[in-house]
């Protein structure tokens, strides 16, 4: 089997055991933040609530460690984060540099998953229907004014889908037509790849890295820099994420993928 596979050639009963212990968890979580959060109504810490209860369980029962790059590096605010996509387990990465006074623009569907989808509701967070150009344009002009009188920031991903082949897919515009016209920074966060680093049939599950690059500035720039400046977000990700890649690798300590590994699923 190719060492670029996502998935091991069989899944063994800790694979199982940690999904079913994982969904458990998920679940139970998800109905006490709905619990703790309903009363108060909508706001936007209610995400990094959320992932305060949900992540350091989830990674222990994963098996999965987490190393931060540059944790002490800080942001403007507000700021558009802009994070590569590769799976719903992302939200494991998110614990150290998820900031406060943020929303997310995630897809419609989300918002409609029962139970899990009041969380997002509950967070104010903004969702997209791709088939719908016209609604779509309308939650990004929200998320705009958002930035301009509210002083949210703005966490989006910028390939629009998750992608687990471990590239990066190509960029969507939204979010940098919106930076342009707030004139707010652009702060690309950066996952390692998941397929040489991971896998969950292992009492180690595995290791990622996360790192928030430096800000890339739009003051002065125009819609005329819109291709510029996403070949440049895009180059600084690829360039990291190639980086922080090798590091998890070596941090593992391995030298090469020389076992099939898996994506978390989703």
């Amino acid at each position: 089997m190719s060492t670029n596979s996502t998935r091991p050639n069989k899944r063994n009963l800790l694979w199982y055991t940690r999904m079913l212990l994982v969904g458990i968890w998920f679940s139970t979580a998800t109905l006490l933040h709905l619990l703790r959060v309903f009363p108060f109504g909508k706001k936007s810490e209610n995400n990094l609530k959320y992932i305060s209860l949900v992540v350091p369980l989830s990674r222990r029962i994963l098996g999965v460690r987490v190393h931060v790059v540059n944790p002490e590096r800080e942001d403007p605010k507000p700021c558009i984060y802009v994070m590569n996509h590769q799976s719903a387990f992302d939200i494991l990465a998110n614990l150290e540099v998820y900031p406060e006074d943020c929303i997310v623009i995630a897809k419609k569907t989300l918002a409609k998953i029962p139970v899990f989808g009041w969380t997002s509701l509950l967070a104010n967070n903004l969702h997209l229907d791709r088939a719908d150009r016209k609604s779509s344009i309308g939650q990004l002009n929200i998320a705009r004014d958002t930035l301009k009188t509210r002083g949210l920031s703005i966490w989006i991903f910028p390939e629009g889908t998750r992608n687990p082949d471990g590239r990066m897919s190509k960029f969507k515009r939204g979010a940098f037509h919106m930076a342009l016209q707030v004139e707010r920074p652009l702060v690309p966060v950066v996952i390692s790849s998941y397929q040489r680093t991971l896998n969950f049939n292992r009492l180690n599950g595995g290791l990622f890295c996360v790192e928030k690059l430096e800000p890339i500035e739009t003051v002065g720039k125009t819609e005329s820099d819109l291709d510029d400046l996403i070949e440049l977000c895009r180059s600084r990700m690829e360039a990291a994420h190639s980086r922080l890649t090798d590091l998890a690798v070596q941090k593992l300590g391995q030298t090469a993928a020389s076992e099939p590994v898996s994506t978390p699923p989703g």
